[in-house]
């Protein structure tokens, strides 16, 4: 009885075996294919040059860097509120820290930051 039982739905078992495998294995193609991407190399033209003071840490001058004639230039304090803003004309520009006192600061030129050290 068993032997009849088993033949008796092996074409049925067949055919629900394909059947899954239809189904599943289309998703499997299909989600290799999606999660394989090329990867493009991402190129740096074009970037404007990193800003720098030069020395630093710096007690009397400073000298910028890295800076286009005309562009605005924050310094601001460790908490982010500004103490000077200036326009270069020429670069590197010169920049007074006579009346500055001693600690952290940030200069901030569009996206760009650099640290400062007065002493």
């Amino acid at each position: 009885m068993y032997a009849s039982y088993t033949s008796r739905f092996r074409p049925i078992c067949g055919a629900f075996l394909l059947l899954t495998l239809a189904l599943v294995l289309p998703a499997a193609r299909l989600q290799a294919r999606t999660t394989t991407a090329k990867v493009r190399a991402a190129s740096l033209t074009g970037t404007a040059p990193r800003l720098e003071a030069v020395p630093n840490p710096a007690s009397g001058t400073t000298r910028l860097t890295g800076l286009r004639p005309g562009e605005p230039v924050m310094l601001l304090n460790p908490l982010g509120y500004p103490v000077r803003q200036f326009f270069p004309r020429t670069t590197p520009a010169e920049l007074d820290l006579h009346d500055l006192t001693p600690g952290l600061y940030l200069l901030q030129a569009g996206r760009r930051v650099a640290r400062l050290v007065v002493e």
